[in-house]
């Protein structure tokens, strides 16, 4: 695979990364602008300066502008990331480009290694959409709506504030309901696919012979690996209920072992 991370940075990235940075969204500037009023407001309370700033910043995403120009003919950017024979490309620029980047990279495969892409597991992703990678799911995270509830102390009533967060960053996520069913397919649970939950701890008879200090150190083992292994996702919180299950599969392990 060497010959592959050859091609690809010495010819397409070479080729395909231009530009030093995205042009200015002049609507967003426009969007974001002070107006008379509001440097009124800030002369007489300087301290809302931020906020208002926070305000407009906040309705300019809630149309849909950022800060640069999305789709600027004059900037585009390729990244390549390869682990063993698993790779994946980043790209920053249009679809048309994505394109024309993957057959490239798939002619040259059939040709000079003559290695055939796996049309099942390769394909093209907007970078919103989740795409699998070694284990973990990644996507680009624009912005999203917090909703916080509280209630009115005068009238009792219940009030719902909503709020445009801006993230702007990669999330990386555990996959949960695939790493749940290849823990059903080794008898550590089963499945449910009921009451929102997809499987159930049981029973695994298979070490129910064995000390029960050494089943213990097992279970430990294998959820020190999971949390280890995705020590860099974004939400840990999510592995709880891989832990949980775990942690009743073995106690329920060490319940039959001892009837």
């Amino acid at each position: 695979m060497h010959a592959l991370d050859k091609f690809i940075v010495d010819n397409l990235t070479t080729k395909y990364n231009y530009g030093i940075i995205r042009a200015e969204n002049k609507d967003y500037k426009n969007a974001h602008r002070l107006t008379s009023k509001d440097r009124d407001i800030i002369e007489q309370y300087p301290e809302l300066k931020d906020s208002i700033m926070k305000v407009k910043h906040n309705r300019a995403l809630a149309k849909g502008l950022c800060r640069t120009v999305k789709n600027d003919s004059k900037f585009s950017r390729l990244y390549y990331i390869r682990y063993a024979d698993d790779y994946l490309l980043g790209y920053v620029g249009p679809k048309i480009t994505a394109i024309e980047i993957y057959e490239t990279i798939k002619k040259f495969l059939e040709d000079e290694l003559y290695l055939i892409t796996n049309d099942n597991k390769t394909s093209i992703k907007h970078s919103s959409n989740y795409t699998k990678f070694l284990g973990t799911l990644i996507r680009w995270s624009d912005n999203y709506i917090k909703s916080t509830k509280s209630i009115n102390k005068t009238t009792g009533d219940l009030i719902t504030s909503k709020r445009l967060i801006s993230v702007n960053r990669p999330v990386l996520t555990a996959p949960i309901n695939d790493i749940i069913d290849k823990f059903i397919a080794k008898k550590y649970c089963i499945s449910v696919k009921s009451n929102k939950k997809i499987a159930r701890s049981t029973s695994f008879r298979q070490i129910t012979n064995q000390e029960d200090h050494v089943i213990v150190n097992r279970f430990n083992s294998i959820i020190r690996g999971l949390l280890n292994y995705y020590s860099f996702v974004s939400w840990k919180s999510s592995l709880w209920t891989i832990i949980d299950l775990l942690r009743k599969t073995c106690a329920l392990t060490l319940a039959d072992k001892h009837q």
